[in-house]
Parts: structure tokens; C-alpha cells; sequence
């Protein structure tokens, strides 16, 4: 049996793009998008150490996405930064508007961060994205960004999972109010 015609291959092939998945620098096909789902994009790079970490920028990173989002019809619904790779949740209306979203924030951001104006070569590969169903897989999507930023925190995986099980098993039983802050770090 030919392997593209393996599930595990075709599945990847039409639902995610970028990262590790591009052998070659000239992709042969489209970013994958729909206007009604919502995307998981990640932005890795291997030169985000020291003085160029992303964490160290968070503040100017939020707002250059904040301003970059805004500009692009993106709605941002959850953004994950662990230092050395960025998680975003979005929608976005077109992938027009998707794609040029990814090429300012990928130059700015590489840009502020080596301060030097280079760029070129700060991200190991084109943005990872996939798209995300509605409903378990969105709210676990969801999930695992809050848990990578609380990693970021000093807060252990382990501890950030058993802290989120508790805030969920509280907003399950009404325990807990569910706030704006919750929702937005996927805890609802």
C-alpha cells in the first residue's frame, strides 16, 4: 500500500501544515484553513535563548499581536509563550488575512528579539498550524496552553495538570465563578 494513502498520513496532510511536517522550503500545497474552525499555530524557534528568549519580550510580543491581530481581523483566543516557542489559538475570517497575520508577526517578533533587524533565520520553520474542532478537542487544545504557560511560571507539569483539575472540578460544581480570565486560559 502506497503511504499516502495511510490515514495517519492523509489526516496530518489535511488538517495541519508547517513546522516539521515542510521537508523543503517551497511547500506544494496550501496552508490548511477554515473560516469556522479555529487554528492552533505554533512558532518555534531554537534561537530563543538567553537575551533573545521569548519571555524576556513578553510584554512587547502580546502587543505586537495584540496591534498585528487587530490590523488582520484575527481573533486571538488564547496565546501560549514558553520562551522558546510560541502557542496561539485563533480565528481568523480568510487565509488571506491569516497569512498576512503570520508574516508580520513572525518579522516583528523575530525582529524585536535579535535587535539586530536579522530576521532571517530566528524561526526554525514556517509556522505550524492545525485546525481544531469545536468542542473536547478545542477545550483540550485549550487546556495544554494553559499548562504551557504555567510551566513557564516555574510551576512543574505535573502540578500545573493537578492545579487545573481542581479549578475545573470547581467550575464543574459551581464552586468556582466563571470569570472572563478563566475562560480565556481554558479552564471552560
Amino acid at each position: 500500500m502506497s503511504r499516502s494513502l495511510l490515514p495517519g498520513t492523509w489526516s496530518k496532510s489535511r488538517f495541519a501544515f508547517g513546522g516539521s511536517l515542510l521537508k523543503g522550503s517551497h511547500p506544494k500545497t496550501k496552508r490548511v484553513f477554515n473560516p469556522k474552525l479555529p487554528l492552533h499555530v505554533v512558532l518555534k524557534s531554537s534561537k530563543a535563548k538567553g537575551a533573545c528568549s521569548l519571555l524576556r519580550h513578553s510584554r512587547r510580543i502580546a502587543s505586537i499581536l495584540s496591534e498585528q491581530s487587530d490590523r488582520h481581523h484575527i481573533r486571538l483566543l488564547q496565546v501560549a509563550n514558553a520562551g522558546n516557542h510560541l502557542h496561539l489559538l485563533l480565528e481568523a475570517p480568510s487565509r488571506d488575512y491569516l497569512s498576512a497575520f503570520l508574516r508580520a508577526i513572525s518579522g516583528r517578533i523575530a525582529q524585536m528579539a535579535t535587535r539586530t533587524g536579522a530576521e532571517r533565520g530566528f524561526w526554525d520553520a514556517r509556522p505550524f498550524s492545525r485546525i481544531v474542532s469545536k468542542g473536547r478537542e478545542l477545550r483540550n487544545v485549550a487546556r495544554y496552553l494553559g499548562i504551557n504557560s504555567t510551566e513557564m511560571a516555574g510551576i512543574s507539569r505535573s502540578l500545573a495538570r493537578q492545579i487545573f483539575s481542581e479549578i475545573q472540578e470547581g467550575l464543574r460544581r459551581g464552586l468556582i465563578p466563571r470569570t472572563p480570565g478563566l475562560i480565556a486560559a481554558g479552564f471552560v
